[in-house]
């Protein structure tokens, strides 16, 4: 039983993608337990509620399998699988009107006539007290995060949680690269002016916003 066990376990995706496409459909649920959680992870990270990210979990596998065809080696299968739950949760997200949204504008620095920044956002040093300013901010960071019109947290999960390059990025949710870069700065602003109001304009947003680099803190 357990020589069977690591048997599966040492099969290469794309092993499973070629007798999927052969014609044995049960090995997509070989395929679809490897990564379950990690997509239930992104879902819950961009939804903030399990019924809904457990929704976008099967939706998500249920248009791998119909976009299986696509799939093709010259990337990794987890990371072309990432990109299409990517989308999919995205494409949900904009038809779902949340009215925690902010409007990104309203908390963007604003420029004078002669294009100097008003009430720049402050960048600080770190401190001996930047593990436990990372659990006192989790919740903080969270919930401006969700705050994030669905456009802008998208782009900010993928680069600065799940650590997906600009292009790759670009190329899940159909934008240009320029355009994730904007929003990603928009997004990194916004999160840091959220920091600020609660914390204050002594307090080190840099060292609060660092807990998007915590593993697992934002799951």
């Amino acid at each position: 039983m357990i020589s069977a066990t690591l048997d599966v376990e040492e099969i290469q995706d794309e092993e499973l993608v070629r007798r999927i496409r052969a014609g044995d459909s049960s090995q997509f649920e070989l395929l679809a337990a490897r990564y379950a959680s990690k997509i239930y992870g992104l879902a819950m990270r961009l939804m903030r509620n399990p019924s809904d990210a457990k929704d976008a979990v099967q939706d998500t596998f249920l248009l791998v399998y119909t976009k299986l065809d696509g799939f093709r080696s010259e990337s990794a299968f987890g990371t072309w699988l990432y990109k299409v739950a990517l989308n999919s949760i995205y494409m949900k997200l904009r038809q779902r009107k949340r009215a925690a949204e902010d409007n990104i504008e309203d908390h963007l620095p604003k420029f004078d006539g002669q294009g100097t920044m008003q009430g720049m956002v402050r960048t600080f040093g770190e401190d001996p007290e930047r593990e436990a300013i990372r659990q006192q901010s989790t919740a903080a960071v969270r919930e401006a995060i969700d705050r994030l019109p669905a456009e802008y947290r998208v782009v900010l999960v993928a680069r600065d949680i799940d650590d997906l390059s600009s292009e790759e990025t670009a190329e899940a949710l159909g934008l240009t690269v320029a355009a994730v870069k904007s929003r990603l700065h928009r997004a990194r602003l916004f999160l840091r002016q959220q920091l600020e109001n609660k914390f204050g304009k002594n307090a080190n947003a840099a060292r609060h916003s660092s807990v998007l680099r915590a593993p697992g803190l934002l799951l």
